[in-house]
């Protein structure tokens, strides 16, 4: 998974960094450390529920990215289409 967000992150670098950077920033504070703080503390789940977080973090990440890509509303910004 992680790999697959890496990718799909990437794709967007060069053409819409602030997008993903954002996404991935906002993602990271809300699902990763939130939801991590939730289900280790008072639903009691400890590490296990900051592994859950974290997972779901990518999971949600990827799913986003994924959209995106295939959406193709990003390769109108792209200089790639002209190597293409």
């Amino acid at each position: 998974q992680a790999v697959a967000v890496s990718f799909l992150e990437n794709c967007f670098t060069d053409t819409q960094q602030s997008y993903a950077s954002y996404f991935s920033l906002v993602t990271m504070w809300v699902v990763r450390v939130g939801l991590g703080y939730l289900m280790a503390i008072p639903m009691g789940l400890g590490l296990e529920g900051v592994w859950i977080a974290m997972c779901t973090e990518w999971a949600v990440k990827t799913v986003a990215f994924g959209l995106r890509f295939r959406g193709e509303k990003w390769l109108a910004h792209s200089d790639r289409m002209d190597k293409m």
